[in-house]
């Protein structure tokens, strides 16, 4: 049983991770789009700002689920960006 739950984790680990860079790339896509055609300086800082919410959000929660003793700092990490935007 110990065997199969170390197994389970293991494949949670991997699933909450595909999906995390599959966000991060995404985000990071739109990001460079904006970068690239930097046309409206005060509008894109702000579009920058929400885009980098996806990253942010999705490597603190893989990280609290594989690190759970962290979650407390990583949340604090979460809402502080979640102010600033």
């Amino acid at each position: 049983q110990d065997q199969f739950s170390t197994e389970n984790s293991f494949m949670i680990y991997q699933l909450a991770g595909t999906f995390t860079m599959l966000g991060c790339l995404i985000s990071m896509w739109h990001m460079t789009s904006h970068l690239r055609n930097f046309n409206q300086p005060f509008v894109q800082r702000k579009i920058l700002a929400i885009l980098w919410m996806c990253p942010i959000y999705s490597v603190t929660s893989w990280l609290s689920l594989v690190l759970p003793k962290l979650e407390g700092y990583l949340a604090i990490l979460k809402d502080l960006y979640e102010a600033y935007v």
